[in-house]
């Protein structure tokens, strides 16, 4: 009912699922080189990103086939050691694995 309300091929529906990436346990600056250049890991993986910045938080979405290569690529980069994965489609909420 609601895409009435919009100019025909104003909105396009996609298909694929987006995942959300979001680092924590250290403070990122709210600036353009903070939480931003912090992800420049996933340069290495072939996909679309979208980063969104708030003064809530931060938080990276990569297409779901590349979630795995997304955080291995920031595994890598960041020197992480663990990850935690929340949510549905990579084992139970708060699974904590190591990278």
């Amino acid at each position: 009912e609601c895409l009435a309300n919009f100019a025909e091929h104003a909105v396009i529906v996609s298909h694929e699922r987006w995942r959300v990436i979001k680092l924590c346990g250290k403070t990122y600056d709210f600036d353009e080189t903070g939480i931003v250049a912090a992800m420049s890991g996933l340069n290495a993986v072939d996909t679309q990103v979208l980063n969104i910045s708030s003064f809530g938080s931060n938080v990276t979405l990569v297409l779901d086939e590349a979630l795995d290569a997304s955080v291995a690529s920031l595994c890598e980069s960041l020197k992480l050691t663990r990850v935690e994965y929340r949510g549905v489609g990579r084992g139970e909420t708060g699974d904590v694995v190591p990278c």
